[in-house]
């Protein structure tokens, strides 16, 4: 909605996409945890922390992966033949506030898996013009 009172006010385009869909190929190549192992706290959301220069204390970290109920869902938004995301705060109680695998984050994963999202989003804008 936000972005739509946006558009309407002034004569800018307004672009809404997921990091998740521009640089999925790529989370794919360089994750280092089993599908469910990029939820909240896990894999991808640490690396994104570390690469922004946040403190994070990996050291009490415990991976605590999603366990996925059906085959047609998933919380962790990198597998790509799930068709839908599941939140995993009403059928999962974590018992650390993990829902992934922090223990495998790096900065200079996430280093990779943002630069190909902006070159994604890049290539996607250039083309609509």
């Amino acid at each position: 909605m936000a972005a739509r009172k946006v558009a309407e006010q002034s004569e800018v385009c307004v672009v809404v996409t997921d990091i998740w869909k521009m640089a999925g190929d790529v989370v794919s190549r360089v994750r280092q945890s089993e599908p469910d192992g990029c939820c909240h706290a896990g894999e991808y959301e640490t690396s994104l922390l570390l690469y922004f220069g946040k403190r994070v204390d990996i050291g009490p970290a415990q991976d605590e992966p999603v366990t996925s109920h059906s085959k047609f869902f998933s919380s962790d938004n990198f597998v790509a033949s799930f068709k839908v995301f599941w939140s995993t705060w009403r059928y999962q109680k974590s018992q650390t506030g993990t829902y992934g695998s922090p223990s495998t984050a790096s900065a200079e994963k996430e280093k990779t898996i943002t630069i190909s999202a902006y070159v994604s989003l890049l290539r996607e804008v250039y083309s609509a013009s």
